[in-house]
């Protein structure tokens, strides 16, 4: 989530929420659109007028992955740990139509923010089969459709997300009915990335996407080979893993981080800045990693071309990267390296 940010900045909105203020500073270019920031921090930027414009470098990078992560305009089924402001999930909402996706937050007061400020644009869930027009509607969803603040997922019995989920004593038609339901919506979970991601069905998602900060930091928990294990576990046999994470010189996080997914995963590349990769400055790096070979030379592309050109390495350069590095386990973890204390400057 964190990302470096210059450029003119408009009116904000501030709220207190679990993990310390929020802001919603309006993009002064564009109409509708705003920068989240917690603790002066940038997260997410949000155009809800062009779901499909991605501010922030390491956010291009991570579209691009769930571009390739299946056949153009094909439905995706999509795990985003850490949500923010909801804007990888927007963007393949209207990418790819119909797509699947389940979000989750660890601060309950940001997602209602979000909910309320930067509302999702999607129908309301339809009732399942067997269930008459006064059930319940989706978790942290009003009867109109619309989120209701404070209320995430895990609201749902036993705390455990639907997807997947045969639901004790339903009948296979009411399962079919909320399998359909599903299709096309973003839901919400409120809880832990890790244990969330733990409780998923095995091989129920195309594409798990790991943005999770504590302010600027990753926290050590969800850094590690028992973390990329149950990434893996979640995905089906091509699925994608993708990890955005924070570094600078010497790199050891980013070593070690991409040590830790290549003990779990079969193949794996880094995208970054080539100033982040050789050590200049503090910033992000996107790696991803799957059991099967992944789009490489497509989004090598794709990454060179962007407004701010990054690349691509993996292969013997990788290994030359990470050349030394060994992987992280719970025991050893420990948080990504703070940023220099003026990256988050801003200019208006």
């Amino acid at each position: 989530m964190p990302h470096r940010q210059q450029g003119r900045i408009g009116s904000a909105v501030r709220a207190d929420i679990d993990s310390g203020v929020a802001e919603l500073v309006a993009d002064a270019d564009r109409p509708r659109a705003w920068t989240l920031r917690v603790d002066g921090v940038p997260q997410s930027h949000v155009d809800l007028d062009d779901p499909l414009y991605l501010e922030f470098e390491y956010m291009r990078r991570l579209g691009h992955l769930a571009d390739l992560a299946g056949p153009a305009g094909e439905p995706l089924r999509v795990l985003h740990l850490g949500g923010g402001g909801l804007t990888l999930a927007r963007y393949v909402a209207a990418a790819r139509p119909g797509s699947s996706q389940l979000a989750v937050d660890a601060d309950g007061a940001l997602v209602s923010l979000v909910r309320r400020l930067l509302p999702l644009d999607q129908p309301a869930r339809r009732p399942s089969a067997g269930q008459g027009g006064a059930g319940r509607s989706s978790a942290g969803q009003g009867s109109a459709g619309r989120p209701s603040a404070g209320q995430g997922g895990a609201g749902q019995a036993g705390g455990r997300s639907g997807a997947g989920r045969s639901g004790t004593g339903r009948s296979d038609a009411a399962r079919a009915g909320t399998e359909r339901a599903r299709a096309g919506r973003v839901r919400i979970r409120v809880g832990d990335a890790r244990a969330i991601l733990a409780e998923v069905p095995a091989g129920s998602f195309d594409l798990v996407i790991a943005d999770l900060f504590t302010g600027s930091r990753t926290p050590a928990h969800v850094t590690t080979v028992e973390f990329a294990t149950d990434a893996a576990a979640a995905l089906t046999p091509s699925g994608i893993f993708a990890a955005n994470m924070g570094d600078g010189a010497p790199l050891r996080h980013a070593r070690a981080r991409v040590a830790t997914v290549r003990a779990v995963f079969r193949h794996a590349c880094l995208i970054a800045d080539p100033a982040v990769l050789r050590g200049r400055r503090f910033g992000n790096l996107v790696l991803a990693a799957s059991h099967q070979e992944l789009p490489v030379a497509a989004l090598a592309r794709r990454t060179a071309s962007d407004p701010f050109p990054g690349r691509l390495i993996d292969g013997e350069e990788l290994d030359r990267f990470a050349s030394g590095a060994r992987p992280v386990t719970d025991v050893l973890a420990v948080p990504s390296p703070a940023p220099p204390l003026d990256l988050f400057d801003f200019r208006s």
